[in-house]
């Protein structure tokens, strides 16, 4: 998991100094912080105008995480590039209910029959309309939100069965816990997580040539990946569609 605090300056009238020379006061001060810990300071405020861009892709959001902290620590500890950042918000705790399908047949029951049964007891179906004054207002019908508030409570929902009996919900499903993702970002329909860092006295093309290298090290797994992104991408396309005309 990726976990980012920010520490911001005071306003520009009650301060000293520009944001760019506490930056540059700060870096050697905080150079060493979190080597040790698998974590790393960037400053926002850039060095250059110029950014250089890695996409590193994965469909598992931990796995690719993982990859993108290990890019990212190289970029910070490779000369000439600054300020490296991963562009990921960790996601929100969920827990998803997988319905078990031979345990639901042994009660007459399928996956889709038992999500459209827990969704009208824990979201609601609109049972009718309530008309006054000209106005119409939806009536929704569905469990109180007591019984459906905990776990627990979710756990032992009773499902009917068409045999006229119930099962409760945990004898016929798993739960799984995992972090549902705040954002998703895609680029030929592949998931992605991008890291990126600016360029300090050096050209993008040497930057490229450095980023190639930082890539190279990393032991990616079958279905995970990295290649340049952002300007540098950009350019290389444009070069290409030059040599075909």
């Amino acid at each position: 998991m990726v976990v980012e605090n920010i520490v911001g300056l005071l306003a520009p009238e009650k301060r000293k100094l520009s944001s760019q020379q506490v930056v540059e006061q700060l870096r050697p001060v905080l150079k060493d912080v979190g080597k040790n810990e698998e974590a790393f300071i960037y400053f926002s405020a850039p060095q250059s105008g110029q950014e250089l861009t890695i996409n590193v892709y994965g469909e598992d959001e931990k796995t690719t995480a993982d990859y993108a902290m290990q890019v990212a620590g190289f970029f910070e500890q490779t000369p000439g590039f600054t300020d490296t950042k991963i562009r990921y918000r960790p996601g929100r705790p969920e827990i998803k209910i997988i319905v078990d399908p031979a345990r639901a047949a042994l009660f007459g029951l399928n996956p889709t029959e038992v999500g459209n049964i827990l969704h009208a007891q824990t979201r609601g179906l609109r049972a009718t309309y309530f008309r006054q004054a000209g106005e119409e207002v939806e009536t929704v019908v569905r469990l109180k939100m007591e019984q459906t508030d905990s776990l627990e409570a979710v756990k032992g929902l009773l499902i009917p069965t068409p045999r006229g009996g119930q099962v409760a919900l945990e004898q016929i499903a798993r739960f799984d816990y995992s972090l549902a993702p705040s954002e998703i970002w895609r680029n030929n329909k592949q998931r992605m997580i991008q890291v990126s860092s600016n360029i300090s006295k050096m050209s993008l093309e040497r930057a490229a040539d450095k980023a190639k290298q930082i890539i190279a090290q990393i032991p990616f797994t079958t279905d995970y990946s990295a290649e340049i992104g952002g300007d540098y991408a950009t350019g290389c396309r444009r070069s290409e569609i030059l040599k075909t005309r």
